[in-house]
């Protein structure tokens, strides 16, 4: 087993770390805005938001976390649409 250069594996781990909280946050207003700012985005920047959420997958699907990352992604947009859902609503009840 050949040894690990450690500043390879700092240096990829702090990009993971970085692309998935990008991810999380991108996913996080898509959901609430409910799909929009992924359309916005994939049609400003040719598939942008698609193509990262597919690439951010594809890494959890090889390191063994792919089932982690889907429970992750629909814990974010459950909560995006609820945030939407109850912020809409009691916005909605005030006027």
């Amino acid at each position: 087993m050949p040894k690990a250069n450690w500043g390879d594996v700092v240096m990829g781990s702090a990009t993971g770390f970085g692309e998935g909280i990008i991810g999380g946050v991108e996913r996080f207003a898509n959901g609430l805005t409910g799909g929009l700012y992924g359309k916005v985005t994939d049609n400003l920047t040719y598939d942008f938001y698609t193509n990262r959420q597919n690439r951010l997958q594809n890494r959890a699907d090889q390191a063994g976390l792919g089932y982690a990352n889907r429970l992750a992604n629909s814990a974010i947009d459950t909560s995006a649409a609820g945030m939407q859902y109850y912020y809409g609503r009691k916005l909605g009840s005030k006027l």
